[in-house]
């Protein structure tokens, strides 16, 4: 494995060596996955590495570190927008044993601006963002801070666009509060890619009401009717588009990758692998294989050429499955 501190940024560099001592070394992602793997559940896993992303140069230093247990949940968004913009950065996977014994009580500790005590936590490492006062890199906690924050980096936020930006954001808060269910569980009362499993083909036409907008808060339909409407509320504003992306942007935005990162999971053949066709939501199928083209995307998402994405688990018991 490489050293500790191989790949650190000038940010790093000129922050306190206290803080450099505290990097797991760089491994392959092969090496990572094999770990977790041999682990078998989540809550035996040992491991506490770095490893690179799939898409960026991989000769540049890194410019974001995130920092998550070894699942996808609420890292994946953010490492999707990194990879989709082909941007350099490392994965910091702290394994639940490292987590509860050593990071858990020195993040406890902490009384710096963005550290609550729990992952993930981003890492920027420009050095115009540093703290000034000891050039620590700028720390971001918080699923969808660390969402908002990647994208307005990268270019993925609607950029100077005023209205395009608000319409992303208010887009980004309805799929927070359905798909993510409040940020509590992605299998939840208000959307579940479970529920949809054995769900019939023509739930969306036999829901009353059949859409999102005409349901109450507080209402009597099952997860599965909730998810459906959910699924066709993003499915009629794609087929009015003109872009093909949900916030009329011409390239996708961070709202448009969140979405993608559940139909990639309701695709998985545990789920409801023909939900397109099965739901009639042709314009989400179309949306989900294109950005499935993108070529970051495609590499994060390819087991043969990467083997860093973390593996999927099942619970209870939160066993890795392949």
């Amino acid at each position: 494995a490489a050293s500790a501190s191989s790949s650190s940024s000038s940010s790093e560099n000129n922050a306190n060596n206290a803080d450099l001592l505290l990097l797991p070394p760089l491994v392959a992602p092969a090496e990572l996955r094999a770990s977790l793997l041999a682990s078998e559940d989540l809550w035996r896993t040992t491991a506490h590495a770095r490893i690179r992303g799939a898409s960026g140069d991989a000769s540049a230093p890194p410019r974001f570190r995130l920092t998550y247990m070894p699942m996808r949940n609420r890292a994946e968004v953010p490492r999707m927008l990194l990879e989709l913009s082909e941007t350099p950065y490392e994965f910091e996977c702290v394994g639940f044993e490292p987590w509860t014994r050593a990071m858990k009580p020195r993040m406890a500790s902490e009384h710096r601006v963005g550290c609550f005590g729990k992952l993930p936590v981003l890492c920027d490492l420009d050095p115009a963002v540093a703290d000034a006062r000891d050039g620590s890199p700028l720390r971001v906690g918080q699923e969808t801070a660390i969402t908002r924050h990647l994208a307005a980096r990268l270019g993925l936020d609607g950029g100077d666009d005023v209205r395009a930006r608000a319409t992303i954001d208010s887009l980004y808060a309805f799929y927070f509060s359905t798909m993510r269910n409040n940020g509590v569980t992605h299998e939840g009362e208000h959307y579940a890619a479970g529920a949809l499993r054995d769900a019939p083909a023509g739930l969306r036409d036999d829901a009353k009401p059949t859409t999102y907008r005409a349901m109450r808060r507080v209402n009597d339909y099952s997860v599965a009717e909730r998810s459906i409407a959910t699924l066709g509320h993003f499915e009629e504003i794609l087929t009015r588009s003109e872009t093909g992306w949900l916030g009329g942007t011409a390239a996708p935005s961070y709202v448009d990758v969140a979405l993608f990162v559940e139909l990639l999971e309701l695709s998985e053949p545990c789920h409801a692998p023909d939900w397109a066709e099965r739901f009639g939501l042709p314009a989400l199928g179309v949306f989900h294989d294109e950005l499935r083209r993108f070529p970051g995307v495609a590499k994060y998402l390819d087991d043969a050429s990467y083997a860093g994405r973390m593996p999927r688990y099942e619970r209870p018991g939160y066993r890795y499955v392949t």
